[in-house]
């Protein structure tokens, strides 16, 4: 038998010789991976403010499940992923002048608006795929000069509705409800009445549940009452509530699996009402300290964390200064006003008109900014912290 020609030492320096240049470059290239990781991490946490100077306001928001911001603003939708960037544009409401814009469970968008610049006007509904692709859309009032749409809701077995109101110079309004297919097409237009006699309807909000808010107003005593009713017209509760908060404009409203959370204003000041699903109030809040501190009008609420709900508000100082106020509460409806962040600008007037949160548990917040004593006004759009600050 032949002898190896090998020696086995050198043959084990010849292997470490190849091993430890191997293993140096995967270390390398690991801390390579893990600083550029560590890198991209902090640029999708850092905080940012942008404006559009193609845009007058931005008035919607929507997130998609990739943390993609969808924005709406001046006939356009345009999407912005996490560090601020500009994905794409479109203008897919051409014919429309879009006042309400819903994010559905199938990832499409559900819009009501009227015609653009067009006097009468005829008042749509439509569904679109969150890229801006037309479905469909449906007029549900043609040539009116007095009936506009309120608001836009899914509601279940894959339905959609538009609320709309018709005003006609006096105190009392006409609401109707307008239900449609998948398809789009019309169901059923359901009138809005007072539930009592010398009452009228104020204000309605749409819910997920294929439910409406209503708030009525008795005309010789000014009494409020919201009630809860189901579109067949099935009251199920009606509350005249002792809160002095509650006869004040219904502006907003946010439900989950629990509880309804109403928001409106009085007096400028901003307030909320929390009550459960059987209409029993559970605690009501006025966004004033009495130290001077108001928000006087809730523009908008975020996602509800596990701490609770975030919304954005304004401040007005005088005619040239409004500016956004950002603040949250508990679910016990507890929260500090005076520490909550408000976004003073001198030389500029800007105003908060919606708030998402984003995939990386911080605020998003789009509305306008324009310079004091100048005409011009732009789309804003920033990223803040969860306290509302900025990174320095």
């Amino acid at each position: 038998m032949k002898k190896s020609l090998i020696n086995p030492k050198t043959n084990l320096l010849s292997r470490l010789n190849t091993i430890i240049p191997q293993v140096f470059l995967c270390f390398l290239s690991l801390l390579l991976f893990t600083s550029c990781s560590e890198e991209k991490i902090e640029q999708q946490n850092a905080t940012w403010e942008k404006e559009f100077s193609n845009l007058v306001t931005i008035d919607f928001m929507s997130q998609l499940d990739d943390g993609t911001n969808l924005i709406y603003g001046d006939g356009q939708l345009f999407a912005v992923d996490i560090y601020g960037k500009t994905q794409w544009i479109k203008q897919p409401f051409q014919e429309m002048n879009l006042s309400y814009f819903k994010h559905t469970n199938l990832n499409q968008l559900v819009v009501g608006g009227t015609d653009v610049e067009s006097n009468p006007h005829s008042v749509f509904i439509g569904l679109y795929s969150f890229d801006g692709n037309k479905i469909w859309t449906t007029k549900v009032v043609e040539n009116s000069e007095d009936v506009w749409p309120i608001a836009v809701a899914e509601i279940p077995q894959n339905r959609y509705a538009i609320a709309t109101i018709a005003y006609n110079g006096q105190i009392q309004w006409a609401f109707n409800i307008h239900i449609l297919n998948n398809d789009g097409s019309i169901i059923d237009t359901v009138p809005i009445t007072a539930s009592e006699s010398g009452s009228y309807v104020r204000d309605i909000w749409l819910t997920t549940n294929q439910k409406v808010f209503v708030q009525q107003v008795d005309k010789e005593s000014l009494k409020h009452t919201i009630y809860l009713m189901e579109y067949d017209g099935t009251i199920l509760f009606s509350k005249s509530y002792n809160s002095n908060l509650i006869d004040a404009l219904l502006t907003n409203m946010y439900e989950d699996a629990h509880s309804y959370l109403l928001m409106g204003f009085k007096n400028e000041k901003g307030w909320a009402i929390r009550i459960n699903k059987s209409g029993i109030l559970e605690w009501d809040y006025e966004f004033y300290d009495g130290d001077g501190n108001r928000c006087e009008f809730i523009s908008a609420i975020s996602s509800v964390n596990k701490d609770g709900y975030t919304f954005v508000g304004k401040k007005v100082e005088d005619a040239s200064h409004e500016n956004i106020w950002l603040f949250s509460l508990n679910y016990e409806g507890v929260g500090d006003l005076t520490s909550s962040k408000y976004f003073k600008q001198t030389d500029k007037r800007t105003i908060g008109k919606c708030i998402s949160t984003t995939s990386d548990k911080k605020y998003l917040i789009g509305g306008e900014s324009q310079v004091v004593d100048k005409s011009i006004v732009d789309g804003y759009l920033s990223k803040v912290n969860p306290d509302g600050s900025m990174d320095q």
